[in-house]
């Protein structure tokens, strides 16, 4: 149970404070307090409330009142309202007295406790008690312990410098309290120290007039010399005040709340998400700004229950108002009346939300407001609002040296820590000040621990100060909605999403999901990213995912948005061209709204490209994956990503393997191999042919095809049969059917590549026969004719046999173009590799361009074209690199070093 004494009687109730209606219950009440955890007498009681005159009842009236209090207190069991002989005693702690806290508090004399127990005063110390003795005399005991503490704090604000922020106080205070000479000390050492001499002079002649009228005498000693000291020498210069806080990377945004500040309606709002270095901005500001502004400053931090009725009512208190109004309107209008005609600046922070601030924009007439908030406070016409993002690569770095004090930071660990502190000024500047209270702590260090996403947080904590609080500090004032939708987001650890999985996580339709976003949005929790195909995109900060992911995870959500994803790419991929079919799969759980699926479904390859990077990060998530990934590999293909459609089918795998999928591991065991194949690694691929082959043979489900379209042929092909050129034939008849299967055209490629491996064998081509075989495999595999790709796996496995180890590692980058160099063909080889080099470049796929170009290169130089080989070698190289390929890095490599011999 609490009581509030400091001010207007109150109780707590456990859910609201309440006033005690009665004056005789409030006197009551008032008497057990000040004398609390002590036994008080019926008799002391019925004295004190009825001022020595009790009449005959006045014992069964206070039993009266103390069970109306006992009701008031759901004190049912007599518990806190104790009966004890021969009266009753108030049994609480220390701590659950507002006026007992604040005695204790200032007893323990810390400038921060002391700041902390003025902020418990509402008013006048039992304002609405009836007065008795026992009662003045506690409020003055009390009153006399508040302006002491007051008179305290004036003095460590004025020796560090803050004489112009405490004028308007203390002058306040030398009006309720005209005879307390301390205060009108301190009011001329701020006015002597401000450079406002004449007005320090001036109080001075005031204060002595005051004494001599009311009590006959001088000011005391100090006040008269201090006052000999003004009229000696010249006016002191004005003390500096405490340095500003130092900001780094902020110039430019500063130097525009800067001017800000010097227009008529100087009133600024600092907005962000926490940790991005608003009260920083704000006190540099001000400290800036501070010469506008010559009668003072006043500061106040909202949040964690101090709302701006608090901050108010502290204001009017420093201008000599203790008994505010209960409103908020009102309060504001009398703050109004008081300051107006003068030029104070006042700085509050953590405002939560546009309402309290709405009152408070009138005061800005001629005074001064900085504001700093969590929300975008949008819709508040005389506010300017200055929002600070994350900070640049070198503005981090300077932060983070300049935390790290003399620890001395390489540039690969201090660009290394920036980034993992993904750019947070909390973070970054938490990380510095670990290097720098531990000597023994290199940089190499940090750097590991901060690379582990599960304990970074831990590593940017130090003391009270962490970046997880501060995430959660704003989580916490969330609705439960909103809670959830950023659980989910952060379940589907996404850094960048579009809208629609929003609708996802909460199963509700885009329309509400996309209300509650922007609630996030304006909670700067959820930033927006443009906007994509499927409409607008978001972002969330790393460190907001790593905060919040350890809040109890919504699996039904993560699902939803996974499947999502695979409905997305269904629809994206049923628009590309199939050489053979898909295996059946699950259909997805969820799907997004229709205007969704068909904005993926208009432009699919451009769909896939802006989502590449989130839906391989949603392959590895989502359960099962091989759907996701299955619908995922023409893509892969048509772009040449085949280290990307490598590593989603192994998730892919390692899903179906857990859970014992088997048409999960027949599918992706069936494009491991194609994949495989395409990057021509011909003894793995082999590998994988006889698993996919064992996997459907354990699957027994019919096969999956299309129907044959009619044959088709070409004039070239016709040709080279009529001329009986093999090697032409097998060119021609491969060509044709990789064209008919890439198009989609599913024509009787099957004979095409039978006649293009016969055409091959007759040639003494071993590689671009084994070339022709693979294709065959795949294709019968892909229409689960098990027996036929078994027997192409034998024959395969013979082929790679016979070639060898070292004629597979030189024809590596075989493909028809590059074997055409093998067997002299110069004039076919460059022709071939000019198309295939001009389709990659077409549909983006690097892998193929690289390869087109090395067989230029070598094409070329056979020639001794050296510069142009090496030109071409060059821009190959340069594609291997990007695509981190050491094996073809060293192959361009080698063949460059030959040129150069």
């Amino acid at each position: 149970m609490r009581f509030r004494a400091l001010g207007s009687l109150e109780v707590f109730d456990g859910t609201a404070w309440q006033p005690v209606n009665s004056a005789k219950c409030r006197s009551v009440l008032a008497i057990l307090l000040i004398d609390a955890r002590q036994v008080v007498s019926v008799d002391r009681i019925t004295d004190e409330v009825w001022n020595g005159d009790p009449p005959a009842s006045a014992s069964n009236l206070v039993h009266g009142y103390v069970r109306r209090l006992r009701g008031l207190l759901d004190d049912r069991d007599a518990t806190v309202l104790v009966t004890r002989a021969p009266g009753y005693v108030l049994a609480v702690g220390e701590d659950d007295i507002d006026a007992t806290r604040f005695t204790a508090l200032i007893r323990r004399g810390d400038t921060a406790q002391i700041a902390e127990a003025l902020e418990l005063w509402r008013g006048e110390a039992f304002a609405d008690v009836p007065e008795t003795p026992l009662v003045r005399d506690a409020a003055a005991r009390l009153d006399e312990q508040r302006l002491l503490a007051i008179e305290a704090t004036l003095a460590a604000d004025l020796s560090r410098g803050r004489h112009a922020e405490v004028i308007m106080q203390v002058r306040a205070l030398t009006q309720r309290y005209p005879l307390r000479e301390r205060l009108w000390r301190q009011l001329i050492i701020a006015l002597r120290d401000s450079g406002r001499r004449a007005e320090a002079l001036a109080a001075y002649g005031e204060i002595r007039a005051l004494l001599a009228d009311e009590l006959g005498v001088d000011p005391d000693a100090s006040l008269q010399r201090l006052h000999r000291d003004l009229l000696a020498s010249e006016p002191p210069p004005p003390r500096q005040a405490p340095a500003p806080p130092v900001l780094i990377g902020r110039d430019e945004q500063l130097a525009t709340a800067i001017g800000w500040m010097a227009t008529p309606t100087p009133c600024v709002a600092i907005t962000g998400q926490g940790g991005i270095g608003k009260t920083a901005f704000a006190a540099r500001l001000a400290h800036e700004t501070s010469g506008l502004f010559p009668d003072g400053q006043f500061h106040a931090t909202l949040g964690r229950g101090r709302t701006m009725h608090a901050a108010l009512t502290r204001l009017l208190a420093r201008l000599g108002i203790t008994d505010a109004p209960r409103d908020l309107p009102d309060l504001a209008e009398l703050a109004g009346e008081l300051l107006g005609g003068t030029r104070m600046l006042i700085v509050l922070e953590d405002v939560p939300d546009e309402a309290g601030l709405r009152a408070l924009l009138p005061l800005a007439a001629g005074n001064g407001l900085i504001v700093t908030s969590r929300r975008r406070l949008a819709g508040l016409d005389t506010l300017r609002v200055m929002p600070l993002d994350v900070l640049p690569a070198d503005a981090g770095t300077a932060l983070l040296r300049a935390a790290a004090g003399s620890t001395p930071i390489d540039p690969r660990s201090a660009a290394k820590i920036v980034t993992l502190c993904a750019g947070l000024p909390l973070a970054i500047k938490l990380a510095g000040a670990r290097l720098a209270a531990r000597p023994h702590f290199t940089p190499a260090d940090l750097v590991r621990c901060l690379t582990d996403r599960h304990c970074r947080l831990d590593w940017l904590q130090l003391g009270d100060q962490g970046v997880r609080a501060a995430v959660l500090d704003s989580y916490a004032v969330l609705r439960p909605v909103q809670q959830q939708l950023l659980r989910g987001l952060c379940a589907a650890d996404q850094p960048e999403f579009p809208g629609w999985v929003a609708a996802a996580v909460l199963d509700q339709p885009a329309v509400q999901a996309d209300r509650v976003l922007d609630d996030l949005i304006e909670a700067h929790l959820v930033e927006p990213a443009g906007r994509g195909l499927t409409g607008p995109r978001y972002r969330i900060h790393d460190l907001v995912h790593l905060a919040v992911r350890d809040e109890l995870c919504d699996t039904d959500a993560h699902t939803r948005v996974t499947s999502g994803w695979h409905a997305l790419a269904a629809a994206a991929d049923d628009q590309l061209a199939h050489w053979c079919g898909l295996d059946p799969e699950p259909p997805p759980a969820w799907r997004p709204d229709p205007q969704v699926l068909a904005a993926a479904a208009a432009h699919p390859m451009r769909w896939f490209d802006e989502e590449r990077a989130t839906l391989i990060h949603a392959a590895r998530q989502a359960r099962p994956a091989w759907p996701l990934a299955q619908r995922m590999s023409t893509y892969f293909e048509l772009r040449g990503h085949y280290q990307d459609w490598g590593e989603v089918l192994q998730a892919g795998l390692r899903d179906a393997d857990a859970t014992g999928d088997r048409q999960g591991q027949a599918t992706m065991l069936g494009l491991l191999m194609h994949a495989v194949a395409e990057g021509e690694d011909h003894r793995d691929s082999l590998r994988y042919a006889a698993l996919t082959i064992a996997a459907y043979q354990a699957l027994g489900t019919p096969p999956v095809h299309q129907d044959p379209a009619p044959s088709r042929s070409s004039p070239a092909l016709e040709k080279a049969r009529h001329d009986r050129d093999a090697f032409a034939v097998g060119f021609e008849a491969a060509r044709l059917a990789v064209r008919l299967r890439a198009c989609g055209e599913h024509a009787d490629y099957l004979a095409l590549f039978d006649e293009a491996m016969d055409a091959f064998r007759a040639s003494q081509a071993p590689l671009l026969e084994l070339w022709a075989l693979k294709h065959i495999g795949l294709t019968y595999l892909r229409q689960r004719r098990i027996d036929e790709a078994m027997s192409c796996l034998r024959r395969a496995e013979t082929l790679v046999r016979d070639l060898g180890e070292e004629s597979m590692a030189r024809h590596a980058g075989g493909d028809l173009a590059g074997v055409a160099v093998v067997h002299d063909r110069d004039d076919l080889a460059e022709r071939l590799a000019a198309e295939t080099l001009d389709t990659a470049r077409h549909t983006g796929n690097r892998w193929r361009a690289g390869r087109a170009l090395v067989t230029l290169g070598e094409v070329y130089a056979r020639r001794g074209e050296h510069r142009r080989a090496a030109e071409t070698y060059r821009e190959a190289l340069a594609l291997w690199r990007a695509l981190n390929l050491p094996s073809r890095i060293r192959q361009v490599e080698t063949a460059l070093a030959r040129l150069t011999r």
